[in-house]
């Protein structure tokens, strides 16, 4: 998933469970990975070359990295909008999910190589790898129906949103 896309998923869980702004950065990393196991769009089934494997933001064509940072900017901008702006959500809580939730990505595609130099490090990024679902083979329609399941997946993220909020 993209960063805008972890960003309104996590928010979407996340800040009707916590108003601390340390456990919702905690939530936001591991709602990040509670997502990443479900079938999404990614990088990695962009570019067949690197399908199911990890890799940094830079080995992508110019194109992709700016769709990528416009997606993430809009994600910021939605984020802002429907949890502060229309729900009224502590501005320092979805800044805090919002971090936590593009944070394993962040070390994965900009700190890899640092990261790997400790043994920790070699095993978070192992486990975001083995964690994250994996495309297994490159079909158009197969991509087509995992965008679907992704806007639902985000839907339905609002939409438990929305419905605990009438139960606080």
């Amino acid at each position: 998933m993209l960063g805008g896309a972890h960003i309104i998923f996590s928010n979407g869980l996340a800040s009707n469970l916590t108003s601390n702004p340390i456990s919702g950065f905690i939530l936001g990393a591991l709602t990040h990975h509670l997502v990443d196991a479900l079938p999404h769009i990614d990088l990695n089934i962009l570019n067949k070359k690197t399908k199911g494997e990890e890799f940094n933001l830079y080995q992508l064509p110019l194109k992709i990295q700016i769709i990528v940072l416009l997606e993430l900017i809009l994600g910021i901008f939605f984020a802002f909008y429907f949890f502060v702006y229309l729900n009224n959500k502590n501005i320092a809580l979805v800044t805090s999910i919002m971090l936590g939730s593009i944070t394993p990505d962040i070390l994965t595609m900009f700190f890899s190589k640092q990261i790997s130099k400790y043994e920790l490090g070699k095993k978070y990024l192992n486990f975001h790898k083995n964690f994250h679902f994996k495309l297994k083979s490159f079909n158009k329609n197969y991509i087509i129906l995992i965008a679907l399941i992704e806007l639902f997946i985000l839907f339905l993220s609002l939409a438990f949103f929305k419905a605990s909020l009438k139960f606080i």
